[in-house]
């Protein structure tokens, strides 16, 4: 089981690029390309209503306004020692959908500023003081939004596929698009960085199982998409695993660890006051269990924190620790990263038709063998055990399914005159048993009994009985601590002669030991 704490910083520094046909822009918030993939609300249509009203728009204003702020067309001196605004290289990168990872690696021409002409777009950036800033020669469009939104949200997952596919929650489109496994396909071409068009051109035109090696390079280097429009500001994530056979164990509910790694971010971020951090919280926060003598860590967290000053996202949950988190904060401005992006698939930028079919088969059989297969069922346990919870773990140790075979019998004298007829009387944990009666000095029984889900740290008692007329007659018996696994045990009897019968303890899923009270992480 997983728990996810994601928070959001939205739209610090929000900026829009868009990509024109032969060109790409920027700003801190969000890049906007034209031949886009279908937006959530409107799809193609809507994008080329959206291009088409942003090409009105520019045939008649001169100079792009955004808010407060206004763009102008600078000189070459003004351009080269004018900076770059923030996050101007976080589009046009590739990206691979099966590791949820950007590449490292550029498809876009992102550097060139300078027009034909050595001018450039120059912006005003009301989140850095109005500071002017050059934009790249591809962007179309750029846009800057002081309104700061932040958001803590959690989940919780039950398997890996689930935890791998929430990653994709900040892709802001399909981006199967263009691809075999569905939708749409989006021709146009922005400008491309030289040393991937040098690559893609280089791929040879047939398809065949040697070719397909080069094909497969080509995805190790660049992905299987490229990332055409994102949102910037800052993310702090927050991956939690947690052991939860362990936390019920400790009567810790996996909603309740939810609750309260929740709760202690909002206190350590200064949302919430401390004095709500307290009380049942106070359990997961310390992070240990005590199973038979020993203790356990049943929570384990991994802290990604994107843009920003360095910041690891380490806070206190019982107080307010948020100096580190204000700061980390103020420095998205400058610093933003990529909070939501859309991807558009890589064989969509090559113009050559062959090598293009060539690569989306490639990327398609790529995915498709990579990618984890969805498996949103829960486990499943079997029939209902009374010590087991719906996830497969134990309530309790000490706990495990019993049973009982009575076997047989040898040298009973309970009659003077005559033969035996014996019968054995077993109790366990509560429970009542007794076998049929034979009229024997050996008797075989064979008998087996199912008691069920048992505390195995009682003792086992079995009894032989001599079935008379007005009163039956003990004739012995024994009593035993049982132990996990299958065993033989014979007991002699008092009045002579003796019995046998074998048993299985059987430990309850995660519990181990003589008396199933030790902890086993393996189901």
């Amino acid at each position: 089981m997983t728990t996810e704490v994601n928070m959001r910083e939205s739209a610090l520094p929000r900026q829009r690029f868009a990509l024109q046909p032969t060109a790409l822009r920027a700003s801190p918030g969000k890049l906007v390309g034209r031949g886009d993939e279908e937006r959530r609300e409107g799809g193609v249509e809507k994008l080329t209503e959206d291009i088409k009203e942003e090409k009105e728009h520019k045939r008649h204003t001169p100079t792009m306004r955004r808010r407060s702020h206004m763009c102008k067309i600078g000189n070459q001196e003004e351009c080269q020692t004018a900076p770059f605004v923030p996050g101007h290289n976080l589009v046009g990168e590739g990206f691979d959908v099966v590791r949820m990872q950007r590449t490292g690696a550029y498809v876009t021409d992102m550097l060139t500023f300078l027009t034909p002409t050595n001018s450039c777009t120059l912006c005003e950036n009301p989140l850095m003081e109005d500071q002017l800033q050059k934009l790249p020669a591809a962007v179309l469009d750029w846009r800057a939004y002081s309104k700061c939104s932040l958001a803590i949200s959690s989940s919780a997952f039950t398997s890996v596929s689930s935890v791998a596919e929430s990653s994709s929650s900040s892709v802001e489109n399909k981006w199967e698009v263009g691809l075999d496994l569905a939708g749409f396909r989006l021709p146009s071409i922005p400008p491309l960085n030289s040393e991937f068009l040098r690559h893609a051109q280089s791929l040879p035109q047939e398809y065949t199982a040697n070719t397909i090696i080069q094909y497969r390079q080509f995805i190790n280097t660049y992905g299987t998409h490229y990332i055409r429009q994102v949102r910037l500001g800052g993310r702090l994530k927050r991956l939690t695993s947690i052991r939860s056979c362990l936390a019920t164990l400790s009567k810790v509910s996996v909603s309740q660890v939810q609750n309260c790694l929740s709760v202690g971010l909002k206190v350590g971020f200064g949302f919430l006051d401390a004095s709500v951090a307290g009380g049942s919280c106070t359990k997961v926060f310390n992070n240990q269990v005590s199973v038979s003598g020993y203790s356990y860590s049943y929570m384990h967290h991994i802290t990604e924190v994107s843009g920003g000053n360095g910041w690891l996202g380490e806070a206190s949950m019982t107080r307010n620790d948020s100096d580190g988190f204000n700061s980390w904060l103020a420095a998205l401005k400058e610093e933003p990263d990529i909070v939501s992006y859309s991807l558009v698939p890589l064989h969509t930028l090559v113009e050559d038709r062959n090598i293009s079919q060539n690569l989306q088969a490639t990327i398609t059989r790529y995915i498709i063998e990579k990618g984890l297969s969805k498996n949103k069922n829960r486990p499943h346990c079997g029939w209902s055990q009374p010590n087991i919870s719906p996830d497969c773990c134990p309530y309790n140790v000490g706990r495990g399914r019993l049973s009982v075979t009575v076997i047989r019998a040898w040298g009973l004298k309970g009659d003077p005159v005559g033969r035996t007829e014996g019968y054995v009387k077993l109790w366990y944990d509560g429970q009542y048993k007794r076998t049929r009666w034979i009229r024997s000095n050996s008797p075989h029984w064979n008998s087996w009994y199912d008691f069920g889900n048992v505390n195995t740290r009682q003792r086992f008692k079995l009894e032989v009985w001599d079935k008379d007329v007005w009163h039956d007659d003990n004739l012995g018996g024994c009593s035993i601590y049982l132990r996990a696994g299958n065993h033989r045990h014979s007991c002699s009897l008092r009045k002579g002669g003796g019995f046998e019968f074998s048993y299985r303890l059987r430990c309850d899923s995660r519990l181990t030991g003589p008396q199933c009270m030790s902890y086993w992480s393996h189901p």
